[in-house]
């Protein structure tokens, strides 16, 4: 049965994102059934949290997020909800991913979030319907063995 682990709504601001990052991780420490989890769900929600912030409500003032993580037998399930800009077209494929022994000073900055996301995650979703957008996305409990069928809605998948 899935078990609604966070349900809350935060501000849209970089610094709200960041405390709520740091109270998630105090929150959840013993509830995630796998030690790996916590760094994937941290690294998953800075990156596209922090990305609602800075396109969605991009020149848009008072605005907020909704966040709900369930835990289900799929996995931990990420819904996160906004009425910001939405995405004009397809996610993001983000920039493949680094070569191993790249030099520092040839490493480009930024654009790896989406690459991220993708490689941390499996169902990873999108839609924006009626002044909402809505991204949701699934992280593996166990990597090695995920379980059959979608833990999260079915939706426009990216």
């Amino acid at each position: 049965m899935p078990v609604v682990l966070v349900e809350q709504r935060l501000e849209a601001s970089f610094e709200s994102v960041s405390a709520a990052l740091t109270d998630l991780e105090c929150q959840l420490l013993t509830a995630l059934p796998a030690p790996d989890t916590m760094g994937s769900l941290l690294l998953v929600l800075g990156e596209a949290l922090n990305n609602v912030v800075e396109h969605a409500y991009r020149g848009v003032p008072g605005g907020h997020i909704d966040l709900r993580l369930t835990l289900t037998t799929g996995g931990l399930c990420i819904d996160i909800r906004d009425r910001g800009h939405p995405i004009l077209g397809a996610l993001p494929e983000g920039r493949n991913p680094l070569q191993a022994g790249a030099a520092v000073e040839d490493l480009p900055e930024g654009g790896f979030g989406w690459s991220l996301i993708r490689m941390l995650t499996r169902d990873l979703c999108y839609e924006s319907r009626d002044g909402q957008n809505r991204l949701t996305c699934t992280i593996p409990v166990d990597a090695t063995t995920p379980p059959p069928g979608p833990p999260c809605p079915s939706h426009h998948r990216a």
